[in-house]
Parts: structure tokens; C-alpha cells; sequence
């Protein structure tokens, strides 16, 4: 079986305020529809366009995904792509977050909690860091044994396939296997991936921003299920031609 968690939330969204309220000729100037619109209707829209019509993500974001057990070939299908392995320079590391280093340069990584000095290693970070070894939040495999004791894959033996943008893996690479401990019976399986086209909504392509402001257009006219007796027409099929054509299977 498979779970897939949000676990860190965007910290924007594909479109402005500004942007909507032009495309829904309102009055720049007027503040009584912004909390409606910045609150409530353009997550929403963002969310049914990512998680029901695209299955992408749109803004960077991070997830997890669970697992009961290892596949039975040499990779990980990663759910809503695009996948990112964004890297973090020494001096810049957060205290308590997991990383795989990614180069070590003149960075001491076991003076900030690694046990060794190797690319490839897990790590959590009980400092900043300093030097110019680099590493990433992306790509994290840990795992559970029977007993709940947690274990972290080395980052040595896989890879990230973040270049197909329909349906990326994380692989393992040549001669190595999975490992072979008795996962406990139930999410004995967690990948920590990040996902997103980047952190500004103009990084999103435009496809997606425009079926989102008929998205927004639609949910701001229609408010209501039903209005006078009246069924409210489904999302328009514009809407779901520009933001489906590029739908991750």
C-alpha cells in the first residue's frame, strides 16, 4: 500500500492577488473581496488543479511518501512531479532538518552530525555548517524495523531521476539492492521528496496559471452548488484542457 503526505506547504501561490483581481476586473483598490480570494478561493483552486486535474506540483513544496514495503524492482515511482533536489551550502544548514550530503569541499559534516565525511550520508544537521560542502532535503529514504527503530537508506546507493517530468523515480543504482531488514507491517517506508517548478508562480508554466484564473473565475461567480433552483455548471472545460494536457499518470 501507499500514502502519499503533504509536509510542507507552498509558501506561495501560481498567481497574485493582483493577478486575479485583474482578471476578474475588480477594483484594485477594493480590500472587501481579498480575504475570500487569498484565504479561500485561489488555495482551493490551486489545490483541485495540483491534486485532482494535473496531479502536479505547482510551487515548490514537500512530501512523503509511504510504503509498506520495498518494490519489487530497482525503483520508486515519486507521485505529483515535477521533483526537485534542491542543494543547501554549508552555513545555511537547519539545525534538526535531515540531509544527504551531496559534496563535502571544505565542509567538516561530522561536526554538524554526520558520521562521516562521505557523499552519500544522511545526516541531521545540529548546525548551520561552514565551508563549501554542500548537501539536500530531497530524495531522504529512511525505513522502520519491526521494533520501530528507524533507519536511514544511504544516499550512496540511489539516485534521483528528477528529469522525466511525467513520472520520476527514485532508483537504485548498479549492484545495489534494497535493504534486506523486516519492515515493520505497516509504513515501514518513508521517501522525503521535494516537488514543484520553483518557489515564484511565474516558475509555473502558463498553461497551468491561465486554466487557474478561469479556475478562480468560476469558483468567485459561483459560490454556491446551486443558485435560484439552478445547477451550477461544472468547471469549465477550458479550465481542464489547459491544465490536463500536461496530466501525470
Amino acid at each position: 500500500m501507499m500514502a502519499l503526505k503533504i509536509k510542507t506547504e507552498p509558501i506561495a501561490e501560481p498567481l497574485s492577488l493582483f493577478e486575479v483581481k485583474d482578471h476578474l476586473r475588480l477594483d484594485h483598490d477594493e480590500h472587501t473581496e481579498d480575504d475570500l480570494l487569498k484565504t479561500t478561493i485561489i488555495p482551493a483552486a490551486r489545490r483541485y488543479a495540483e491534486y485532482v486535474l494535473a496531479w502536479r506540483s505547482f510551487i515548490t513544496q514537500t512530501w512523503e511518501l509511504w510504503l509498506d514495503a520495498w518494490p519489487d524492482k530497482n525503483y520508486i515511482k515519486l507521485p505529483m512531479p515535477p521533483v526537485q533536489e534542491p542543494v543547501v551550502t554549508a552555513g545555511d544548514f537547519v539545525t534538526g532538518m535531515v540531509y544527504r550530503i551531496l559534496t563535502v569541499g571544505a565542509t567538516n559534516f561530522i561536526a554538524i552530525g554526520a558520521a562521516s565525511n562521505t557523499i552519500g550520508v544522511i545526516f541531521t544537521a545540529t548546525g548551520a555548517g561552514s565551508g563549501t560542502g554542500t548537501a539536500t532535503a530531497s530524495g531522504i529514504i529512511k525505513y522502520y524495523g519491526t521494533d520501530d527503530t528507524e533507519y536511514f537508506l544511504d544516499g550512496s546507493y540511489y539516485a534521483i531521476d528528477k528529469e522525466d517530468q511525467y513520472a520520476p523515480k527514485v532508483y537504485l543504482k548498479y549492484g545495489q539492492s534494497w535493504p534486506g531488514i523486516t519492515l515493520r507491517p505497516y509504513n515501514g517506508i518513508c521517501v522525503t521528496f521535494v516537488a514543484g517548478y520553483g518557489d515564484s508562480g511565474y516558475d509555473v508554466p502558463q498553461n497551468f496559471r491561465q486554466g487557474l484564473l478561469l479556475l478562480i473565475g468560476h469558483f468567485y461567480e459561483h459560490r454556491e452548488e446551486v443558485i435560484t433552483g439552478t445547477i451550477v455548471a461544472e468547471v469549465p472545460m477550458a479550465a481542464k484542457a489547459l491544465i490536463c494536457a500536461e496530466k501525470a499518470y
